[in-house]
């Protein structure tokens, strides 16, 4: 059954599309947060490498101290932001491996 993602976020609530039943996190699992970057064009201001930094030196002060893992980077390189996340090339992937209480850091 597909899930609609409404918020991401350190607390995002993922809710069901069928019966719009809010599902929170299993505290069992241990939480994953996934980094996201894209660019559209080489002028950018952020390059893709200073996005992956960002995300990693994020993770590492913030997320990890409270017990996340880090599933690893995502890359959509010249991509345009007028393309739905999931029909993106990673973003597709990325969506797909989401669990109820994982992050993304974009």
């Amino acid at each position: 059954m597909p899930i609609r993602v409404i918020g991401v976020m350190e607390d995002a609530i993922i809710y069901s599309r069928k019966k719009k039943k809010k599902q929170y996190p299993d505290t069992n699992r241990q939480r994953v947060a996934y980094g996201y970057a894209r660019v559209s064009t080489a002028q950018q201001d952020l390059s893709m490498e200073a996005q992956e930094y960002r995300i990693q030196q994020h993770f590492e002060h913030s997320l990890q101290p409270k017990g996340f893992m880090f599933g690893g980077n995502y890359l959509d390189p010249d991509i345009s932001s007028h393309i739905p996340f999931r029909n993106r090339p990673a973003g597709h992937p990325l969506s797909a491996r989401l669990q109820p209480g994982d992050v993304i850091l974009v």
